[in-house]
């Protein structure tokens, strides 16, 4: 599924400061993209509006956001939403220096983190830790 974006949201979403609350839109928004379901409430726009390609990489400008975002996705248990997050969070942080840090290539890295793609938990590590995150478990 493609979700489309307007300019009004765009800047709205932009200046959102509350990172947990950002994190919770672009976790939404991603997995609707994934999986083409979308739940919760959703009404209609009333006005016609120029839209554009949505992608959470745009808005994750900030530690703050990719931390809390990754948290955020983390806590779905859905490991193609952890996966297409960490792809969101790489291209945001820049694909070749992530690529370069975990010593894979970059295209390599673009195929493990797209929707297709089936990266390593090795893989899966290293990029968590090039972008600043740790692994931990806790109880469910």
């Amino acid at each position: 599924m493609t979700i489309y974006r307007s300019d009004a949201f765009d800047r709205w979403l932009r200046h959102l400061r509350d990172s947990r609350a950002k994190a919770r839109i672009l976790t939404t928004l991603r997995r609707w993209s994934l999986t083409g379901i979308i739940t919760g409430d959703i009404k209609p726009v009333g006005e016609i509006m120029t839209l554009t390609r949505w992608d959470a990489a745009d808005y994750l400008n900030d530690d703050a956001s990719i931390i809390a975002y990754l948290d955020e996705v983390a806590a779905e248990d859905d490991p193609a939403l952890l996966q297409a997050a960490l792809g969101d969070i790489a291209r945001a942080k820049g694909m070749t220096a992530i690529a370069q840090q975990i010593g894979v290539g970059r295209e390599s890295l673009y195929k493990s983190l797209s929707d297709t793609g089936n990266p390593s938990f090795q893989t899966v590590a290293r990029v968590v830790r090039a972008l600043g995150g740790r692994i931990t478990i806790t109880a469910a």
